[in-house]
């Protein structure tokens, strides 16, 4: 009997079978194969992606060699703390599976170490610490992107989806810009000089407002170029903005450090080179209906200035500023009037009252004459007056001198006695046998107390 799978059937025209049976046919074959149950490998991760789901997806490689693997995430999930990534050096232990609709064949790997750092994943970490301490990846450096630039410029593979997703979403955002294409190599030796070159190109030609550099997704090695010295000296020395977009969102390179802005995707870069066409419609639309808005409100305003003016016109006619200035002038008629009538009748009264105190010299000398006889009349009266007053005065202050006088008392019989000078006044002036001396009013006499007698 001949089998589904026996190559060695001389009509094989008439056992052909399908590329499902082939594939099924590899697969228990690499399966069952009991050196390929449970191998172990030694190589550097490339090509690493981490699925949503926890499932890793990578190429382990040596220097000539690579092999596809995949870690399901049960397995996965028995890391620990150790976290897989792009140039990490790992032994793995895993069994070779064959994916039967793709006829690709891969290592399930059930476990895994690390084995030190791939020498080009060092390298690109050494790279880093340099230009870090250089300040190339400080923010203030960075560039601000235009916000409406006239042309785009793109350095990147003349073929691919990288220049199609580009300028596909450029033409949909923002048609009123250009978009240059600089024609690159981006992967292999002569890459890195065909991107720096290309960079300075657009510098000195000056013809672009932004620049995108870009490619698709790679390994370490497909993407190394953009991590040479000479491209990223080119991006930190231009003087035109640069968007870059290198790989997808999990690759990281240090042009995408130096660069003034980092994009996920070429689609991405496209857009934060870009307005929005959409909501620049939009604005569009809100600033035409402020503008409408404001014109009406202007037109407003205007209309209420017009009617206002007309109004003011109206009462500002010369007709009647005419009436008007007839009748302040009538107005001030009256009152210069008035004013000239008081002031007239003040002077009359002052001439009035000056022609009443004008008089001739003689009649004023007359007058003054009277005056002074009656002055000369009045001060005699008041000189007999005082003469009278004081010579009567003076009379009563000699009377009373006169009454007081001791002569005069003297004369009326009476005497004054004196002791030893002192004029005795009481019993206790004199002592029995002091000699008195009495004075009368035409001499005096001495006599000697012999009694005393009190009343």
């Amino acid at each position: 009997m001949n089998s589904l799978f026996d190559f060695n059937d001389e009509d094989t025209s008439s056992s052909a079978f399908s590329v499902t049976a082939l594939n099924n046919y590899i697969k228990s074959v690499l399966e069952t194969n009991p050196m390929l149950l449970n191998i172990t490998l030694k190589g550097e991760i490339s090509n690493f992606k981490k699925h949503y789901t926890g499932h890793l997806y990578f190429s382990l490689k040596d220097e000539t060699s690579s092999i596809n693997c995949t870690m399901w995430v049960s397995m996965a999930s028995k890391l620990g703390n150790y976290s897989p990534k792009e140039g990490d050096k790992v032994e793995i232990k895993g069994k070779i599976g064959l994916y039967v609709q793709g006829g690709s064949y891969s290592v399930n790997v059930t476990s895994m170490k690390l084995d030190g750092l791939g020498d080009l994943y060092g390298k690109y970490l050494l790279l880093i610490e340099e230009y870090k301490n250089k300040g190339y990846f400080d923010l203030e450096r960075k560039r601000e992107l235009p916000k409406f630039p006239l042309r785009i410029g793109v350095i990147t593979s003349s073929t691919g989806a990288v220049r199609e997703d580009i300028i596909k979403t450029i033409n949909r955002r923002y048609r009123l810009t250009e978009v240059l294409l600089y024609q690159s190599v981006v992967q292999g030796p002569d890459a890195k000089k065909s991107i720096s070159d290309n960079i300075i190109r657009a510098n000195k030609e000056g013809l672009v407002d932004v620049l995108i550099v870009g490619r698709g997704g790679g390994s370490i090695e497909d993407l190394w170029a953009f991590n040479e010295p000479i491209v990223i000296e080119a991006i930190y020395n231009s003087k035109i903005p640069i968007i870059t977009a290198i790989g997808h969102g999990t690759d990281k390179t240090i042009s995408d450090m130096v660069g003034d802005k980092e994009a996920p995707t070429p689609t991405a870069a496209a857009e934060l080179a870009t307005p929005n066409m959409i909501n620049l419609l939009s604005s569009i639309d809100e600033f035409k209906q402020k503008i409408v808005k404001n014109y009406n409100a202007k037109v407003d305003n205007y209309l209420n200035t017009v009617i206002s003016i007309t109004k003011n016109l109206d009462l500002l006619s010369p007709a009647n500023r005419i009436n008007n200035d007839l009748k302040n002038l009538d107005s001030l008629n009256k009152r210069l009037s008035l004013l000239f009538s008081g002031l007239l009748e003040q002077k009359m009264l002052k001439v009035k009252l000056l022609t009443n105190s004008l008089v001739s010299p003689s009649y004023k000398i007359s007058i003054l004459e009277k005056n002074l006889s009656s002055l000369n009349s009045n001060l005699k009266n008041n000189y007999n007056n005082i003469f009278n007053n004081k010579n009567y005065h003076y009379e009563v202050l000699i009377s009373k001198l006169i009454s007081l006088n001791p002569l005069s008392i003297l004369s009326r019989g009476f005497s004054i006695s004196y002791n030893n000078g002192s004029i005795v006044k009481k019993l206790k002036d004199v002592s029995i046998g002091d000699t008195v001396k009495i004075e009368l009013i035409d001499g005096d006499v001495s006599t000697k107390v012999i009694e005393k007698n009190k009343k």
